[in-house]
């Protein structure tokens, strides 16, 4: 998660070394002559990420992942209040509707609509990225042609799918649908030496970068999140125990966010703190699931009002663990929330996501008891045995 978001930061810098030559020919473009775009290809690729850089090089920007706020919002269809998920930031708006597909018509007849009918102030065009496009509803795709038809000369939209077959002529022969195929071993690895260097790790021989290449099955993502995991917490999997004094303030420092105040909302650190800590305690205690399952749902609900981003909660979360609770494989936790970190960003069902990832640390809270339990009772089945051996012999 820290060295993807590291990424997206820095993608006009790392975009030489992971070239297209539609993308290079796009961004000679203004954004008020631009048309709108369909990225297709297999998830290995980099259909995820060529928009960022696309929406850079047209707003004259450079995103910062720390500023793609996610918002929760809903409308009102037929007297009933839908809810709904959107990323925000000054230079566009990202959508992912897959999951509300019985809704995306009304989302964007009645909310989108509204945004795009008015000229945007601060740039040419308003900037709209549309995630899992080709999972929309065929009444949804309906809906966007004829926005498409009246309101092009306001809007731009920029969409990421997978299979393009899925999509309706009258859509795609509106947008220039670009494949995002899968990047050259060759390339990957040229790229991964450069990504390693700039973060001033020298560990990595050749060989090394081969075999990462070559495990992750050319697949981009994963192989950001394996140096993640591999380096971004290198400090707890070294060889070292994890203790109070040293490591865990190393860890802090790594994954600790700079909060300016003018800018952001205030965050009640000591309240958080103190409903995870709570909550943590509770999940290694209880034994009865039913239990579990109402308080983490109740739990998730309260620690939505503090105002930190998903991303901070995660982190917050994992640091108390490691600290407080040293029996669980560090590992393990590091993967949870790393993966759940991901499928939020890249499905907005923030509560899901939680209550999965929750249900798991509960998992390996008592899979390290029952595991602890079995050994007592072998060690008391040997005994018995021994004893039984020795009254049998005398």
């Amino acid at each position: 998660m820290a060295m993807e978001n590291y990424f997206i930061n820095n993608i006009n810098k790392f975009y030489k070394n992971i070239p297209n030559k539609i993308i290079d020919n796009i961004t000679n473009f203004s954004l008020d002559e631009s048309i709108h775009m369909n990225f297709f290809g297999p998830e290995e690729g980099l259909k995820d990420y060529y928009p960022y850089y696309i929406i850079n090089h047209l707003t004259n920007t450079i995103l910062n992942i720390k500023d793609l706020r996610l918002y929760k919002t809903h409308i009102n269809h037929k007297n009933n209040n839908i809810d709904f998920n959107l990323h925000t930031n000054t230079a566009f708006i990202e959508f992912d509707l897959h999951n509300r597909a019985n809704y995306d018509k009304h989302i964007i007849s009645k909310y989108l609509i509204d945004i795009i009918k008015v000229k945007n102030y601060k740039y040419d065009k308003h900037i709209v990225l549309f995630r899992n496009f080709d999972k929309l509803s065929f009444n949804a795709f309906m809906v966007l042609r004829r926005i498409m038809e009246i309101y092009s000369p306001n809007v731009l939209f920029i969409t990421v799918s997978t299979n393009l077959s899925k999509i309706p002529d009258a859509i795609k022969s509106r947008c220039l649908n670009i494949r995002c195929s899968i990047l050259d071993k060759t390339i990957l690895e040229k790229f991964t030496k450069v990504f390693l260097k700039d973060f001033n790790i020298d560990t990595y021989t050749t060989s090394d970068i081969n075999k990462l290449v070559k495990s992750c099955q050319l697949d981009f993502k994963k192989i950001l999140l394996k140096l993640d995991t591999d380096n971004y917490f290198s400090n707890l999997t070294n060889k070292k125990i994890i203790n109070k004094d040293t490591d865990i303030n190393t860890l802090e420092k790594k994954i600790s966010r700079t909060i300016n105040l003018d800018n952001e909302p205030i965050k009640y650190i000591d309240l958080l703190d103190n409903k995870i800590k709570k909550h943590l305690t509770f999940l290694k205690r209880t034994k009865n699931l039913l239990n579990v399952i109402i308080k983490n749902r109740e739990f998730i609900y309260n620690i939505t009002y503090f105002n930190y981003s998903n991303q901070e909660i995660l982190e917050k979360i994992l640091k108390i663990i490691l600290s407080k609770y040293k029996e669980i494989r560090v590992d393990l936790v590091i993967k949870l929330t790393v993966e759940i970190d991901i499928n939020i960003i890249k499905s907005n069902r923030d509560i899901f996501h939680y209550e999965k990832y929750l249900l798991n640390i509960y998992k390996l809270f008592h899979k390290y008891k029952i595991n602890k339990s079995v050994s007592i009772l072998f060690m008391y089945l040997y005994i018995f045995l021994l004893y039984y051996i020795f009254i049998y012999i005398a």
